[in-house]
Protein backbone atom coordinates (compact mmCIF):
# COMPACT_ATOMS: atom_id res chain seq x y z
CA UNK A 1 0.00 0.00 0.00
CA UNK A 2 0.64 3.68 -0.94
CA UNK A 3 1.63 4.32 2.65
CA UNK A 4 3.60 1.30 3.02
CA UNK A 5 6.31 2.51 0.60
CA UNK A 6 8.24 4.85 2.70
CA UNK A 7 9.42 1.56 5.20
CA UNK A 8 10.11 -0.68 2.46
CA UNK A 9 12.46 1.92 0.53
CA UNK A 10 13.65 2.89 3.59
CA UNK A 11 14.72 -0.99 4.50
CA UNK A 12 16.50 -1.79 0.81
CA UNK A 13 20.12 -1.78 -0.11
CA UNK A 14 18.88 -1.58 -3.82
CA UNK A 15 15.72 -1.06 -5.80
CA UNK A 16 15.46 -2.92 -9.05
CA UNK A 17 13.02 -2.30 -11.98
CA UNK A 18 13.08 -5.01 -14.67
CA UNK A 19 10.26 -3.39 -16.86
CA UNK A 20 10.11 -4.60 -20.15
CA UNK A 21 7.89 -1.36 -21.38
CA UNK A 22 7.08 1.27 -19.17
CA UNK A 23 6.55 4.80 -20.60
CA UNK A 24 7.93 6.90 -17.64
CA UNK A 25 8.53 5.15 -14.05
CA UNK A 26 7.75 6.97 -11.16
CA UNK A 27 9.09 4.38 -9.06
CA UNK A 28 12.22 5.01 -10.59
CA UNK A 29 12.24 8.56 -9.14
CA UNK A 30 10.26 7.49 -6.07
CA UNK A 31 13.05 5.01 -4.77
CA UNK A 32 15.79 7.31 -6.20
CA UNK A 33 14.35 10.34 -4.34
CA UNK A 34 14.46 7.62 -1.03
CA UNK A 35 18.33 7.76 -1.79
CA UNK A 36 18.35 3.88 -3.09
CA UNK A 37 21.05 3.11 -5.75
CA UNK A 38 18.43 1.58 -8.64
CA UNK A 39 19.24 -0.74 -11.43
CA UNK A 40 16.87 0.43 -13.96
CA UNK A 41 15.42 -1.55 -17.28
CA UNK A 42 16.25 0.52 -20.49
CA UNK A 43 12.79 -0.36 -21.71
CA UNK A 44 11.40 2.19 -18.90
CA UNK A 45 11.28 5.74 -20.28
CA UNK A 46 12.73 7.10 -17.10
CA UNK A 47 15.90 5.47 -16.72
CA UNK A 48 17.37 7.26 -19.96
CA UNK A 49 16.78 10.81 -18.34
CA UNK A 50 17.80 9.75 -14.71
CA UNK A 51 20.14 7.33 -14.44
CA UNK A 52 23.87 8.46 -14.53
CA UNK A 53 26.03 4.98 -14.83
CA UNK A 54 27.40 4.36 -11.71
CA UNK A 55 26.26 7.45 -10.24
CA UNK A 56 23.21 7.69 -10.02
CA UNK A 57 22.37 4.40 -10.56
CA UNK A 58 22.80 1.49 -12.98
CA UNK A 59 21.22 1.05 -16.64
CA UNK A 60 20.81 -2.79 -16.50
CA UNK A 61 19.62 -5.20 -19.02
CA UNK A 62 17.61 -8.20 -17.03
CA UNK A 63 18.23 -10.53 -19.94
CA UNK A 64 21.66 -10.78 -18.46
CA UNK A 65 20.66 -12.15 -15.25
CA UNK A 66 24.33 -13.16 -14.66
CA UNK A 67 25.58 -9.34 -15.50
CA UNK A 68 23.20 -8.05 -13.34
CA UNK A 69 23.97 -10.21 -10.48
CA UNK A 70 27.74 -9.56 -10.34
CA UNK A 71 26.83 -5.60 -10.41
CA UNK A 72 24.59 -5.71 -8.11
CA UNK A 73 26.66 -8.25 -5.84
CA UNK A 74 29.77 -5.79 -5.88
CA UNK A 75 27.75 -2.93 -5.32
CA UNK A 76 26.42 -4.71 -1.79
CA UNK A 77 29.84 -6.21 -1.21
CA UNK A 78 31.12 -2.04 -1.14
CA UNK A 79 28.61 0.03 1.85
CA UNK A 80 30.19 3.08 1.64
CA UNK A 81 30.03 3.28 -2.35
CA UNK A 82 26.39 1.73 -2.15
CA UNK A 83 25.34 5.17 0.55
CA UNK A 84 27.30 7.05 -2.10
CA UNK A 85 25.32 6.04 -5.14
CA UNK A 86 22.02 6.72 -2.96
CA UNK A 87 23.20 9.62 -2.27
CA UNK A 88 23.89 11.37 -5.52
CA UNK A 89 20.58 9.87 -6.94
CA UNK A 90 18.69 11.51 -4.19
CA UNK A 91 20.64 14.95 -5.26
CA UNK A 92 20.12 14.32 -8.81
CA UNK A 93 16.10 14.12 -8.08
CA UNK A 94 15.34 16.85 -6.01
CA UNK A 95 17.42 18.98 -8.21
CA UNK A 96 15.52 18.02 -11.78
CA UNK A 97 13.16 15.76 -11.18
CA UNK A 98 11.03 18.02 -8.53
CA UNK A 99 7.57 19.42 -8.80
CA UNK A 100 9.10 22.62 -9.98
CA UNK A 101 11.30 21.83 -12.85
CA UNK A 102 9.00 18.99 -14.02
CA UNK A 103 5.81 22.20 -14.19
CA UNK A 104 8.45 24.30 -16.35
CA UNK A 105 8.65 21.13 -18.75
CA UNK A 106 5.23 20.85 -19.30
CA UNK A 107 4.95 24.82 -19.45
CA UNK A 108 7.85 24.68 -22.75
CA UNK A 109 6.24 21.77 -23.76
CA UNK A 110 3.18 23.55 -24.80
CA UNK A 111 4.80 26.43 -25.61
CA UNK A 112 3.28 28.68 -22.91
Amino acid sequence: QKHELPTFLAKSAAFLFPTRFDIWGLVLVEAMAAGIPCFASPYAGATADLIQEDQTGFVADFTQAKGVAATLNALLDQPNLRIKIGRQAAQYIAENANLSVSAAGFVRALGL
